[in-house]
């Protein structure tokens, strides 16, 4: 997984183990999110924004209400349509957002 996000970003070693990091944190983050959080997507929403704006910092709040916006427009469930939007933190592609 390393080589894949160093040929993906193109960047050294210590970038690559950084956002490792930020990817262990959000799947924490999220594990924690989806096990405790009963309503679906829409539930989850603030839980999310809570944790990846306000605590970790990762994206400003116009990117989340933005990102939150386009999901809302396309056909399909929220939660889906939210984790495309997870490739603009820590260099994610789309395979693994």
């Amino acid at each position: 997984m390393v080589s894949y996000l160093k040929s993906f970003c193109g960047e050294n070693r210590s970038v690559v183990d950084q956002k490792k990091k930020i990817m262990l944190n959000l799947f924490i983050s999220f594990i924690r999110i989806g096990t405790f959080t009963w309503g679906g997507g829409y539930a989850m929403v603030p839980l999310i924004q809570k944790e990846l704006v306000d605590k970790k910092q990762l994206i400003s709040d116009e990117d989340f209400i933005t990102g939150l916006s386009v999901a809302q427009g396309l056909p399909g469930a929220i939660a889906i349509n939210t984790a495309c939007y997870g490739r603009s933190v820590g260099c994610l592609s789309p395979r693994m957002a």
